[in-house]
């Protein structure tokens, strides 16, 4: 790190990589949600692209870190140095992941007029050419052999922060952890638990509530003897009085 040169190099190139290997961590690939690599229009720290070389500026040369990726040194494009370069002041370097907000870049047919297909985007020369308004038929714009839809994505709203619970965390995106797996499994593991204790103990306590009242009427009505309306004892019939014994004596002799 003799020059300034050389410690905005290192200390651009040690943020950008931290912070590349911490979105591994976090759940992301490096097509964001996918391992389609190099995309154009996902301006994200994860890709590639512009891993260490930073993001480009959207309105502003903003082919640049293409130009430089798969035609570095060609006059027809790779002619003007990047904007907010790697070797220029870490205040100036730009980190990020994806907002998602890139349109899709479909191989296809590519505008080249549509640049990285964000607002505000301007021409970007894609075959290198030195004419930036064609359409491209059938264009592998991030060489990979294929043809097909480049997806840009929100990262931000992907990230997954149970990577603490294991040292190597969701290194290889969420799908594919072993972390993610085992904590999936331990909450839906949870939440089945609670559901089926839940339900047993409603339906364990219905049962039961039955079975009891049954049996205690059943109990009740075996061991209650049958009621049967009598006088207390020490409640005495009245003798008739004298009177009443001479009238009826009197009625018989008639």
């Amino acid at each position: 790190m003799d020059t300034q040169t050389a410690t905005n190099v290192t200390y651009n190139y040690q943020a950008s990589t931290i912070f590349h290997e911490l979105g591994h961590n976090l759940g992301l690939y490096h097509g964001g949600d996918e391992e389609v690599n190099f995309k154009p229009n996902h301006l994200s720290s994860m890709n590639y692209l512009y891993q260490l070389a930073g993001l480009s500026t959207i309105g502003n040369n903003e082919g640049d870190r293409y130009y430089e990726r798969f035609y570095p040194g060609n006059v027809s494009c790779d002619i003007t140095p990047n904007t907010n370069s790697h070797l220029g002041s870490t205040d100036d370097f730009i980190i990020d992941y994806s907002s998602g907000s890139s349109a899709d870049l479909n191989e296809s047919t590519i505008l080249e007029a549509q640049g990285l297909n964000r607002n505000g985007s301007l021409p970007v020369d894609f075959n290198c050419n030195a004419i930036n308004t064609e359409s491209l038929t059938g264009f592998d714009t991030n060489q990979d052999n294929t043809i097909s839809i480049l997806s840009d994505v929100d990262e931000w709203n992907m990230l997954n922060l149970q990577f603490y619970m294991q040292s190597a965390g969701n290194r290889f995106g969420v799908p594919n952890t072993n972390n993610s797996k085992v904590y999936n499994l331990q909450s839906n593991l949870q939440s089945n638990l609670q559901s089926n204790l839940q339900s047993n103990l409603q339906s364990n306590l219905q049962s039961n509530l039955q079975s009891n009242l049954q049996s205690n009427l059943q109990s009740n009505l075996q061991s209650s003897p049958t009621y049967i309306e009598t006088l207390p004892s020490y409640i005495k019939e009245a003798q008739p009085s004298s009177a009443i014994i001479a009238e009826l004596k009197a009625i018989k002799e008639h």
